[in-house]
């Protein structure tokens, strides 16, 4: 799980921060569309697991009720 975080994290950064090398719009949308896909291991822990368990009672969980 702290992996799939990690490149949660981090992989969507290292994609932004690559764009300053991108040289055509092909270029750009690439590292963007990246950046958007790696963004969506973050959400692959411990957040995904609780909406799955109690999709009734997920906002008394989070607290937002």
């Amino acid at each position: 799980m702290c992996t799939k975080q990690s490149i949660g994290f981090i992989g969507p950064g290292v994609s932004l921060l690559c764009l300053n090398y991108a040289n055509t719009p092909t270029a750009t949308a690439v590292l963007l569309t990246a950046a958007l896909c790696l963004s969506y291991f973050s959400q692959a822990g411990f957040l995904l697991n609780i909406q799955c368990w109690s999709r009734t009672k997920c906002s008394h969980i989070w607290g937002t009720d």
